[in-house]
């Protein structure tokens, strides 16, 4: 059994499905394009709300001049959705956090939600982060640190994706085995893999299985302490039909290659195939470690595998065992670790994908210590850079927001930095080891010219 009305409410009048969702841009050439598109008629059109004009890549006018012209409007369309919903689950924010609507407007969606009557509903976000070696903007560092500050004091759930990883996917899975070897691989690719990974999130609501999931259950078993909710997650198998014959999907297969960088929608770029393949196991292929940089192991702290498809109970529990013995690393406080989720649906597949249909696959969910590599290299470390010269400072101050915000912004990324880095230390001690390369760079830059430390205040939604 379907349950269509999850993410559709039906309209009994005239037997049409709206989606539940509201679409806001502050660019009204985008949401155009959705009107004028073959399934803009989808939608419902109050919720399709625009601007008049776009943030400009700036974080201020998305969240304290431009955005806050369409709030009531926004807001609105929230309590209608909200009451048009039997059992409100839970709300997903879609967004890029390098832009100024991305990063700028859903803060005050989700401080309004707190502050009125939806504080006990989770709310799970998709963001979209920099990369390290491909940039759309040049501020995207100050845009991303205020949007990674406000998602840690109202988010419950924040899954980070790039599009660098994305686009490796596409490339080394299915581009690479297409009919034009030498194309290169578009947003839609991209979007359709991630689609994929995020519709798993949600597949324990709207179909049966064997052992179903909720967002509250994800939440419960992925997040040990409120300010550590950032996740990363892979989609396993991905393939193609020109390949399929090379390729394995067994539920063993598809659980330890979901462990590898390879299948991660967040690109790490200093991993070490000779420090992280495992020595004691012997394979006919590589064993590399999940998530792995430098001298140490990174620790999970949680796990959530959702298996979709033709997926037997007796081969995914040896599989996780594998797994456990062989690619994944748990902290020492948490020996389960694992959250396994099975679904008699297998995801959908389009033609336009370029994805083979096999008859099982797997997301993972998983809540590392590694997250904060991406964090301090892509943020961290390009707003010292930028920050250390006041560099387009005046943009965000001229719109009226404070300098000060972003002292604090950054004090909370080494916070919360610091935070993660503890959950690889001893039961009992207070103690952590930071190897070199994990040590936070103090960065006289940042501190030129800002002698004063700001103390900040966070506020966790529960």
């Amino acid at each position: 059994m379907t349950e269509v009305t999850v993410f559709f409410q039906h309209l009994p009048e005239n037997d049409k499905f709206v989606p539940r969702s509201v679409l806001v841009d502050l660019e009204p050439n985008v949401i155009d394009e959705v009107k004028a598109s073959s399934f803009g008629a989808l939608f419902h059109p109050n919720m399709l709300i625009n601007g008049k004009e776009d943030a400009a890549n700036n974080y201020a006018r998305g969240h304290y001049t431009t955005g806050k012209t369409i709030e009531p409007q926004i807001l609105e369309a929230m309590r209608k959705q909200v009451e048009a919903c039997d059992n409100c689950q839970g709300f997903i924010f879609n967004s890029a956090v390098g832009g100024g609507t991305g990063s700028g407007l859903p803060r005050f969606i989700a401080a309004k939600r707190v502050e009125n009557a939806y504080p006990k509903i989770p709310q799970v976000s998709f963001s979209i982060y920099p990369s390290l070696q491909l940039s759309t903007c040049v501020v995207e560092p100050y845009n991303a640190l205020m949007a990674t500050y406000n998602m840690v004091e109202y988010n419950n759930i924040t899954i980070i994706l790039d599009n660098e990883a994305g686009y490796d996917i596409a490339m080394q899975h299915l581009i690479k085995y297409s009919a034009n070897p030498l194309q290169k691989a578009s947003y839609y690719n991209i979007n359709s893999l991630v689609c994929k990974a995020i519709s798993s999130v949600t597949c324990g609501l709207r179909f049966v299985g064997q052992q179903q999931s909720t967002i509250a259950d994800i939440q419960t078993n992925l997040v040990p302490f409120p300010r550590l909710h950032f996740m990363t997650c892979s989609l396993t198998p991905v393939v193609s039909e020109r390949n399929k014959e090379y390729s394995r999907w067994s539920e063993e297969e598809m659980t330890l290659r979901a462990f590898e960088k390879d299948y991660m929608f967040v690109k790490y770029h200093d991993w070490d195939a000779q420090e992280d393949q495992m020595s004691i196991y012997v394979y006919t292929y590589l064993i590399c470690m999940p998530v792995v940089t430098h001298k140490k192991k990174k620790q999970y702290c949680g796990i959530s595998l959702i298996y979709r498809g033709n997926a037997d109970i007796t081969a995914v529990n040896a599989a996780v065992q594998r797994a456990k013995e062989t690619r994944v690393k748990l902290v020492e406080w948490c020996p389960t670790g694992f959250k396994i989720s099975m679904i008699d649906r297998n995801l959908a597949v389009l033609d336009e994908d370029g994805m083979l249909a096999t008859d099982r696959s797997l997301t993972v969910i998983g809540n590392n210590t590694a997250i904060v590599r991406p964090l301090e290299q892509r943020i961290g470390r390009k707003y010292d850079l930028m920050y250390s010269q006041r560099a387009f400072v005046h943009w965000y101050v001229g719109e009226g927001m404070e300098e000060g915000e972003f002292a604090e912004a950054r004090e909370d990324l080494e916070m919360l930095v610091k935070d993660y880095m503890e959950l690889k230390a001893d039961p009992g001690t207070d103690q952590y080891e930071i190897t070199d390369d994990e040590n936070v760079d103090k960065s006289e830059n940042r501190n030129q010219g800002n002698n004063t430390t700001t103390n900040t205040e966070v506020i966790n939604v529960e």
